[in-house]
């Protein structure tokens, strides 16, 4: 069986918000910080372009006007 992407869940883990991935057998794969996670997401460059007005489509950046 071909595995879907990788998903993560978000839980509370001594006050803090973190993301866990998890093994198709259900033990923990990798743990990390929401706050640490997020600060990295911001500076990877996005690859894919995007038309106005699509919204949210992962990692994207406007299409340039001419």
């Amino acid at each position: 069986m071909k595995r879907r992407g990788i998903f993560r869940t978000k839980f509370r883990r001594d006050g803090k918000l973190v993301y866990s991935i998890r093994n198709p057998d259900g033990t923990f794969a990798n743990i990390e910080d929401v706050a640490r996670a997020t600060r990295a997401e911001r500076r990877v460059r996005a690859k894919k372009i995007v038309k106005s007005g699509y919204g949210f489509r992962g990692e994207t950046k406007p299409k340039k006007r001419r």
